[in-house]
């Protein structure tokens, strides 16, 4: 048991150590990657919160004025 402990610290350790050198060697392609990464997820979200703006009941009664009203036209 304590053999298999110190095997996965080990190897824990030493993979950790080569990802983190390795933010240090490429960094603009981990901060492109990151940029992109926000990017998509802000987009997501935006479109999951237009879609369920647009398919309230508040939204389609405000529709429904504003086309009686002749001010919105589909």
């Amino acid at each position: 048991m304590s053999i298999t402990l110190k095997m996965t610290g080990l190897f824990g350790f030493v993979f950790f150590c080569s990802l983190f050198s390795l933010t240090f060697i490429s960094y603009d392609k981990f901060e492109e990657s990151a940029k992109d990464f926000i990017k998509f997820q802000i987009e997501k979200e935006v479109q999951q919160k237009q879609h369920s703006m647009s398919e309230s009941t508040v939204a389609e009664a405000a529709l429904n004025i504003a086309q009686k009203l002749g001010i919105e036209k589909e």
